[in-house]
């Protein structure tokens, strides 16, 4: 099917049932008991859409071999994916969400006449989980994160018992991380949008992915010697920045979802479609 729009037009690729719609079998999937890998699932596994549901896996199709091309954003995610995988995006030149392929994307051409970004990739919503009993209260372990470093000088890992807490624990941790790292004083929300420095890429990353994990945009930089979060509200989108030939075969596998959204969610809360 051919559209056309604001002078360009892509198609949207009508493909069987099961067929290249699919995602490494390393990929991970979020499920209610976090995250699994793609080829570990099965059919009446449970996986979280977009809004934070749980819907169930009604069908799996394998597949070997299968080109790869990795998804690049302007946040700093990259999600390898068959060329004819399915996603949800933005189109800007529409002002609408609408479901693609890999190939239909790069077809329409990532770049707008005016030099931005056309597809972007919407943000989960908040993602309920359930309340976790951490050691130190997610404030305070903020304000410890944000500063402190293991004997041998490397910045510490945040704990799974923080980044998977309830919406409030996880909020409540990035104010503690904010109030120590800059704020004039202790805030009582996150702000709309700001910077957050980090000691360590690994950090960046789970602090980008908390921020996420909320509905909102998170990218990660390098700042001369250090790391930054930058981050913004939920109608921040990340923008499809490149679409990259791998050149390399593995096997694949897409799944089907019961939930009329057809959503689900795979690395670093990325929002993808099923088959």
């Amino acid at each position: 099917e051919s559209i056309e729009n604001g002078g360009s037009s892509f198609r949207i690729i009508q493909a069987s049932y099961g067929s290249g719609k699919l995602l490494p079998l390393d990929a991970d999937i979020l499920t209610p008991d976090g995250w699994r890998h793609n080829g570990d699932l099965c059919v009446g596994d449970k996986v979280i859409t977009r809004y934070g549901t749980e819907t169930d896996i009604t069908n799996i199709s394998p597949e070997s071999d299968v080109d790869t091309y990795s998804l690049v954003l302007d946040d700093g995610r990259q999600i390898e994916c068959g060329l004819d995988h399915q996603w949800i995006v933005y189109d800007t030149v529409i002002g609408n969400e609408v479901t693609m392929t890999t190939r239909a994307i790069k077809e329409a051409g990532l770049q707008t006449d005016d030099g931005g970004y056309r597809f972007e990739i919407p943000n989960v919503n908040e993602l309920p989980m359930d309340e976790t009993k951490p050691a130190i209260l997610p404030w305070e372990y903020g304000n410890i994160i944000a500063v402190e470093r293991t004997q041998d000088g490397s910045a510490c890992m945040i704990p799974d018992d923080y980044l998977y807490g309830s919406v409030k624990q996880r909020k409540e941790l990035v104010r503690g991380i904010i109030s120590t790292v800059g704020a004039d004083r202790p805030v009582d929300s996150i702000p709309s949008d700001g910077e957050i420095p980090a000691r360590s890429l690994a950090i960046a990353n789970q602090i980008a992915n908390i921020l996420r994990s909320l509905g909102r945009y998170a990218s990660v930089e390098y700042h001369t010697d250090k790391y930054v979060v930058a981050y913004a509200g939920h109608d921040r989108r990340a923008a499809i920045t490149d679409i990259v030939n791998e050149h390399e075969k593995q096997d694949m596998q897409c799944i089907s979802v019961a939930d009329p959204s057809c959503s689900y969610i795979t690395n670093d809360y990325t929002v993808t479609h099923n088959t």
